[in-house]
């Protein structure tokens, strides 16, 4: 069994396709390849394909892009409330029974997968709630939460639908 799995860790790709600054950003393409699957690929290489789940929105056309790339890599699926990305995010962490969760996005090809492994070990040794490195450019920084402090901040939100900057939470 990986250490992921052990601790409870997933891996999360956090996407949708109805952004407000750049619609459909995940199916961008780099030599044919959509920015999320290039991320899953490399995710592959490293990871358990059970620690990986793409989280995305219950908005009618995230379901088919999502659910095909899903399919196609064996990777875990979790479709949610739309605008709420911490419920979202909760309510995926709940069903699959993870405590800690690494946050990347569906449009951030370049994440350090090296810097994943870094620091979930730092973050789970050091029974951390958030950890994240300022060691790495911007576009390559993972971070990781526990499903803890998701939950204990929740119920301090005021605007759940800003929710989408889990790090001003």
């Amino acid at each position: 069994m990986s250490f992921f799995s052990k601790k409870k860790i997933a891996i999360l790709i956090i996407s949708r396709t109805k952004s407000k600054r750049l619609k459909n950003k995940a199916k961008l393409k780099i030599k044919g390849i959509n920015l999320i699957e290039i991320i899953v690929r490399r995710l592959m290489d490293k990871f358990d394909r059970k620690n990986i789940i793409i989280c995305t929105s219950n908005f009618n056309n995230d379901k088919t892009f999502y659910k095909k790339i899903s399919k196609k890599y064996n990777v875990g699926i979790f479709f949610g409330a739309e605008n709420n990305v911490l419920k979202r995010i909760i309510d995926c962490l709940e069903k699959n029974n993870f405590k800690h969760f690494v946050r990347l996005t569906g449009d951030n090809p370049l994440v350090d997968i090296n810097a994943i492994n870094t620091l979930s070990f730092k973050h789970i040794m050091n029974k951390s709630d958030y950890t994240f490195t300022d060691s790495l450019p911007m576009g390559m920084k993972p971070e990781i939460f526990s499903l803890k402090a998701l939950k204990r901040n929740y119920k301090k939100i005021i605007d759940l639908n800003s929710t989408e900057y889990l790090t001003y939470f």
